[in-house]
């Protein structure tokens, strides 16, 4: 089996706004996985139906590097579910402004993110999103975040990598749950001077509630 590598390139299942039904389900799996250059991987709702999954599994590593983004969404005109992501490999990286987000900007829920590394995850400056809100007006959204999940040996976080599950609506943000058995490390800021976290987040003007 060959690994995958998308150089800005891109994987897309989209439910027009007009459309009936659900976006497809997105799944790769091969020994490598690597995205670069703002490479994406997206299962987007822009109508009534659900957002699909996004499932990628590698024997060796996941990298998501340089501006790339792997998301499962609900755009502001969409009232459906989002999809789950999972991320399954020995080494898992996500770097320089680099995200995995499933977030929902219309009325359906998102979407949690499950990731599964067998030695170590490292955020170098990029992260993993579950979020609400529409960017016009945060108020009139009625969804919840998901949860962010990682189990690995251990984790590192730096360069202002974020771990965030967020709240800019009315409804409540996820959990954010580590479970590392090894180290766990949080250091250093991005170019921006924000610091590298893991936090539940209610926006301001929101009215929901945090994780935990």
């Amino acid at each position: 089996r060959e690994n995958v590598l998308l150089n800005r390139g891109g994987i897309f299942s989209t439910l027009e706004e007009t459309g009936e039904g659900s976006a497809g389900n997105v799944s790769l799996e091969a020994p490598s996985i690597l995205l670069n250059n703002r490479s994406q991987i997206r299962s987007q709702t822009l109508g009534l139906g659900k957002a699909g999954n996004v499932r990628i599994t590698a024997s060796d590593k996941i990298e998501i590097d340089k501006k790339s983004l792997i998301t499962s969404r609900v755009t502001n005109s969409g009232s459906g579910q989002g999809g789950n992501i999972q991320f399954q490999a020995k080494s898992i990286l996500v770097a320089d402004y680099s995200e995995v987000a499933a977030n929902t900007f219309g009325n359906g829920d998102a979407g949690n993110v499950f990731v599964t590394a067998q030695d170590k995850v490292i955020v170098d400056g990029g992260g993993f999103f579950s979020n609400t809100g529409k960017p016009d007006d945060i108020n009139l959204n009625l969804a919840n975040a998901g949860d962010i999940n990682i189990n690995t040996g251990s984790l590192f976080v730096t360069k202002g990598g974020q771990l965030v599950s967020l709240n800019a609506g009315t409804g409540k943000a996820g959990n954010v749950n580590i479970i590392a058995r090894d180290d766990v490390r949080f250091d250093g800021v991005n170019d921006n001077g924000d610091a590298s976290l893991a936090c539940t987040i209610v926006e301001l003007r929101a009215v929901g509630d945090a994780g935990n």
